[in-house]
C-alpha cells in the first residue's frame, strides 16, 4: 500500500497538537493510508490452496502438480496413450471448460476481500465567500468512519466467504473428476458389449444361414426358419444400437475430458472385475460428514450469514458518520484549522436491510441442513447400489455363466449323438451370450456405483479403485470362453 496524503494541500498548525480532537484528526489523516494504493492479485496462491483441498480428499499428487504446471503432461501424450480412469481425471482437470469457468470464479470472491480492505474516497470540498469586508477561503477534507470502524469486520467476512469458495471450487474439481471417472467406464463398458454383440449378431447370422440350407433341403419348417431370419435381424439391431451407445459414450467422454470425439485417443476395453471387500457403510458416512467440501462451503455461508446480519444491525447506528478536517484563512491571513464530525440524521433505520439479512440467514441455514441430509442419504443409496451390482455380479460370474456354459457343451454332446438338433445347440449358445453380456453390465453399474460412491462420500474410498488387478477381457472369452468364476476372469 502507498499513501499519497503528502500531496494534499492542506496542513495543521502546530498549536492544534493538544486540543481534545487531536485524535480524531489523526484518524482522519492515518485513513488516507488506505487510498491510491495497489495489490497484486491472489489468484495463484488461491487455486494453490483451492488444489490442496481437493488433494487432501484423494486428488492423486500427479494430478495436482499438472493442474499446477509444475509437472505438465502434455495433452497429447495422455491423448495418445491408451486412457486410464486416472489419465481420465487429469485430461479432465486440464482441459475441462466448465472447471475453468468455476476456478475463474475465485476471482469475485478475491476481489470481494480487496473491496472489504478499502473505504469510500473522501469528499475534498472548498469554498470561497466574498461580498464582505473580508474573502474567507475554506477547505474540507472528509472521509468515511463507518468504514473504518467496520473495515476489520467486512475483511473478515470476506475472507470467510473465499474460503467457502475455495471449498466450492475444489468440490467442483471432485465433482468433474467423479464425471470423468464415469464417463470413461461407460465407454469401456460400451465398448465391450459393442464386441459382444457383434459376436451374438454374427452368432445368429450363421444360424440363419444354415436355417436356410435345412430349409432348401426340406429339414426345416417355415415356421422355424422365419423364426432363425427374426432372431438374425433382432440381433443385428441390437449390434447396431450397441455400437450406437459405444459411439455416444465416446462423444460424452470427450466432452468430459475436453477432448473431440473424432480425435484418435483411445480407451481399454477391459473393465477391471469387481473388488472382492467393500467399504462398511458407517465408515463412509463418517468419512463424508468430514470429507464433502460442499457441505463445508455450505455450512461456512451459514456462519457468514449469521454474522453479517449481526454485522448490519449495528452497523445501521453508525452509517452515514463521517470524520474529517477543515481549513478556513481570512482575508487578513488569519488561519484555522480542525477536526470534524457529521452524521446523517436517523430518520430510519433501514429495517428492510435487518429484513433481507434475516431471510438470507434462514435460507442458508436450511441449504446447510438439506445438504447435510442429501450427503447421508446420497452415500445410503450408492453404498447399497455397490453392493447390488457387486452382488449380481458375482451370482453371474459364480452360478449362472458356468451353467450356461456347462449347458452349451452338454448340448454339443447331445447334438454330436444326435440327440438334439444344431438349432437347439445354438439357442444354447445364445442363451449363454446373453448371460455374458448382462454380466457385463453389472459389472458397469458396479464400477458407475462406486464413482457415485465416491462423489457422495466426497473423497477416495478406503478400499482404493481399480488398480493393475484382475481384468475382465471379452475378446477371450469370445474366443476361447471358459467359467469365469475361474481366477482368470476370462482375461489373464
Amino acid at each position: 500500500m502507498h499513501a499519497h496524503a503528502a500531496n494534499t494541500p492542506i496542513t495543521l498548525s502546530d498549536n492544534c497538537s493538544t486540543s481534545p480532537f487531536h485524535g480524531l484528526r489523526l484518524a482522519a489523516w492515518a485513513a488516507l493510508a488506505v487510498l491510491g494504493g495497489c495489490a497484486a492479485t491472489q489468484s495463484e496462491p488461491e487455486v494453490n490452496a483451492t488444489l490442496a483441498l481437493a488433494a487432501q480428499r484423494g486428488l492423486p499428487a500427479e494430478t495436482v502438480e499438472s493442474v499446477r504446471g509444475q509437472a505438465p503432461p502434455t495433452v497429447a501424450a495422455l491423448a495418445t496413450a491408451p486412457l486410464t480412469a486416472a489419465g481420465a481425471a487429469r485430461l479432465a482437470l486440464l482441459r475441462n471448460p466448465e472447471l475453468k469457468a468455476r476456478i475463474a470464479e475465485l476471482g469475485f470472491a478475491e476481489a470481494a476481500v480487496l473491496e472489504a480492505g478499502r473505504i469510500r474516497n473522501p469528499v475534498l470540498s472548498g469554498a470561497v465567500l466574498n461580498g464582505g469586508p473580508q474573502q474567507q477561503v475554506t477547505l474540507g477534507l472528509v472521509v468515511s468512519l463507518a468504514d473504518l470502524l467496520t473495515m476489520p469486520t467486512r475483511k473478515r467476512l470476506a475472507a470467510a466467504e473465499l474460503e467457502a469458495a475455495k471449498q466450492s471450487a475444489a468440490a467442483a474439481m471432485l465433482e468433474v473428476v467423479a464425471d470423468a471417472e464415469a464417463a470413461f467406464h461407460r465407454y469401456v463398458a460400451a465398448q465391450q458389449n459393442a464386441a459382444l454383440q457383434a459376436q451374438i449378431a454374427k452368432a445368429a447370422s450363421l444360424s440363419a444361414q444354415l436355417a436356410e440350407r435345412f430349409h432348401q433341403a426340406g429339414n426345416l419348417t417355415a415356421k422355424d426358419l422365419a423364426l432363425e431370419r427374426a432372431a438374425a435381424a433382432q440381433a443385428q439391431l441390437e449390434e447396431l444400437e450397441a455400437k450406437g451407445e459405444a459411439s455416444r459414450a465416446r462423444v460424452e467422454l470427450g466432452l468430459a475430458l475436453g477432448l473431440s470425439a473424432g480425435d484418435a485417443w483411445q480407451a481399454p476395453r477391459q473393465l477391471p472385475a469387481p473388488l472382492e471387500e467393500e467399504d462398511a457403510l458407517d465408515d463412509l458416512l463418517a468419512l463424508a460428514q468430514d470429507s464433502r467440501l460442499d457441505l463445508a462451503a455450505a455450512k461456512a455461508r451459514a456462519a457468514v450469514a449469521a454474522e453479517r446480519n449481526g454485522y448490519r444491525r449495528w452497523r445501521r447506528w453508525i452509517e452515514g458518520l463521517e470524520i474529517g478536517v477543515e481549513r478556513e484563512r481570512g482575508a487578513d491571513g488569519e488561519r484555522l484549522a480542525g477536526p470534524t464530525l457529521s452524521s446523517e440524521v436517523p430518520l430510519s433505520r433501514q429495517r428492510h436491510v435487518l429484513v433481507r439479512g434475516e431471510a438470507e440467514l434462514r435460507i442458508a441455514a436450511a441449504q446447510a441442513e438439506r445438504l447435510a441430509l442429501a450427503v447421508e442419504a446420497g452415500v445410503r443409496a450408492a453404498h447399497a447400489a455397490v453392493l447390488n451390482s457387486a452382488a449380481r455380479a458375482r451370482e453371474f460370474r459364480e452360478r449362472l455363466i458356468p451353467a450356461r456354459i456347462k449347458a452349451t457343451a452338454e448340448a454339443q454332446a447331445e447334438q454330436r449323438y444326435m440327440l438334439i438338433g444344431v438349432f437347439e445347440t445354438l439357442a444354447e449358445k445364445r442363451l449363454e451370450y446373453e448371460a455374458y453380456r448382462d454380466y457385463l453390465a453389472a459389472v458397469r453399474d458396479y464400477w458407475l456405483a462406486r464413482t457415485e460412491l465416491k462423489r457422495n462420500v466426497g473423497n477416495a474410498l478406503p478400499s482404493g479403485a481399480a488398480g493393475d488387478g484382475e481384468r475382465i477381457d471379452v475378446e477371450s472369452y469370445i474366443k476361447a470362453p471358459a467359467p469365469p468364476n475361474e481366477r482368470s476372469h476370462h482375461g489373464n
